[in-house]
């Protein structure tokens, strides 16, 4: 979703932090343009319920052809 969305312009259009699950975790965009890219499924879910604190959190996702 991350690069069919074209990394969003290289900034976080969401109002809070975006983990994206990733084969490649070395592509990671300087802090402050608001992702987190991680290389588990395990690692994500943990960081967006970090960051979701009491609040929701959404998924989202888009496969390869």
């Amino acid at each position: 979703m991350y690069e069919a969305a074209g990394a969003w312009g290289g900034t976080n259009p969401f109002p809070g932090p975006l983990v994206v699950l990733t084969h490649r975790p070395e592509d990671q965009p300087a802090p402050e343009a608001g992702f987190t890219f991680v290389s588990g499924l395990d690692e994500a879910l943990a960081r967006a319920a970090t960051a979701g604190g009491d609040g929701d959190v959404s998924i989202g996702a888009a496969g390869r052809t």
